[in-house]
């Protein structure tokens, strides 16, 4: 039951990380941030993993994992990013 409850657990996880980074990313325009463009590719990558994962929770293998890794390095990026600019 684990192994079919996890992969949705996590992509619906990644995906409310996903839209958030989406809606950072677009207040930070509007802040005047020029950087923003990168954290709204990370966040659309995200959810693009996301939304990978939820279509094929069942099925598993090496597929969820690649994706989930995936995701986890493009929030980690959209954190640097974010990082960077609340920094300066």
């Amino acid at each position: 039951m684990t192994m079919t409850i996890l992969p949705l657990y996590i992509g619906f996880w990644l995906l409310f990380r996903g839209i958030m980074a989406l809606g950072i990313s677009i207040q930070s325009k509007s802040f005047g941030v020029s950087q923003w463009g990168w954290m709204l590719v990370s966040g659309i990558a995200t959810i693009i993993f996301a939304i990978l994962i939820l279509a094929n929770p069942v099925f598993g293998g090496l597929s969820i994992v690649y994706m989930t890794a995936l995701a986890f390095i493009m929030i980690g990026l959209f954190r640097l990013f974010w990082g960077f600019i609340k920094k300066n």
